[in-house]
């Protein structure tokens, strides 16, 4: 009996993060759906982003701390990094 009370006070102990705005990673817009019904059940949820068409599962989430001021400079510098190398990624 010990082990699932040391289990339960593990869970008591977590902290649940609050839903947070999430942007596209391509062109940085907050208007991102879903792709599926079923998504976030077993797997990570598939998002369509609305204004460029981007579709996958990575997305940008705003952190609590970030003052508007700093999302707007770190938005405009993601936006000229994406439009200066034609929108594609380096791996």
């Amino acid at each position: 009996m010990g082990t699932f009370q040391d289990l339960l006070e593990v869970v008591k102990s977590l902290k649940h993060r609050k839903e947070t705005q999430k942007y596209c990673p391509i062109c940085c817009s907050p208007r991102l759906k879903l792709a599926g019904g079923a998504d976030f059940w077993l797997m990570p949820g598939k998002f369509v982003c609305q204004d460029c068409g981007y579709t996958g599962f990575i997305v940008m989430e705003k952190d609590e701390g970030d003052s508007a001021k700093e999302s707007a400079e770190e938005h405009d510098a993601v936006k000229r990094e994406v439009s200066s190398n034609g929108g594609k990624e380096d791996f």
